[in-house]
């Protein structure tokens, strides 16, 4: 979605209701594309060869292909807190509301004017929120971040656990529970744990407006306390335009 195109959205969805301000939210929108469209010229700048291929070149184009790398990540993790500011703003304009967040808005007790709002087209956009709370801000838990490196394209970020990677065996029954509850409806399942954990993450249902599901905040819980990656800038973005549509649908 462009800012043209996100503007005559929240033209049409400020229409429907009273206080209504848009400025917020095409200000944060604009920061997540800007961040993106940094992130697509260094990703169009790296090398094209791969990391064996790095590694047996120069030490000058080694450094040059970490170094932009390195750019990205920061990037990605910006592109996270200007999703989260523009859900919220969101959020706030099209309820009025003075200080909320989309999670408070969730287990809120009134939700007007977005009775209707789809959740599973809010989802990835509550994925988007919850990752940036528990694994890019937050630091509650000690960790460290890595990422997937592929040569020309967007990264994805994994936080995780300094010490090791080993699986925490008082999740291990919950998340069996949760493997059986949802192995026909979330994608990705497999037999690796770590696997299973951001499948369920991007995959468990919120639940309902007014109270998230239990499952919902146990698989929160359990993927801050392992291996969960992160989207890359693309999805993103995706994630965004769907939360932003679903709003409006909500309204009209």
């Amino acid at each position: 979605m462009t800012l043209d195109d996100l503007d005559q959205l929240l033209l049409k969805v400020g229409s429907t209701l009273t206080d209504f301000n848009k400025w917020p939210c095409l200000s944060a929108y604009e920061d997540v594309l800007h961040t993106s469209a940094l992130s697509a010229d260094i990703e169009s700048g790296m090398s094209a060869l791969s990391l064996a291929e790095l590694a047996a070149g120069p030490d000058a184009e080694q450094r040059r292909h970490f170094e932009a790398h390195a750019r990205l990540i920061t990037l990605l993790k910006a592109m996270y807190f200007f999703g989260a500011t523009f859900v919220d703003a969101v959020i706030i304009a099209a309820t009025s509301a003075k200080q909320t967040s989309l999670i408070r808005f969730l287990d809120a007790a009134t939700h007007v004017p977005l009775e209707r709002l789809n959740l599973s087209e809010v989802l990835p956009a509550y994925a988007v929120c919850v990752f940036r709370h528990k694994f890019v801000a937050h630091q509650n838990l000690p960790r460290f971040m890595i990422s997937e490196l592929r040569p020309g394209g967007p990264v994805r970020l994994t936080p995780t656990r300094s010490g090791g990677a080993t699986f925490p065996p008082d999740e291990v029954v919950s998340l069996a529970r949760l493997r059986s509850q949802f192995s026909s409806s979330v994608q990705g399942m497999t037999a690796n744990p770590y696997e299973d954990v951001s499948a369920l993450f991007y995959g468990t249902p919120i639940g309902r407006l007014g109270g998230r599901a239990q499952e919902r905040k146990e698989i929160d819980r359990i993927a801050e306390k392992t291996l969960c990656g992160s989207l890359d800038r693309l999805q993103v973005v995706a994630a965004l335009d769907r939360f932003v549509r679903a709003v409006g649908a909500a309204v009209s």
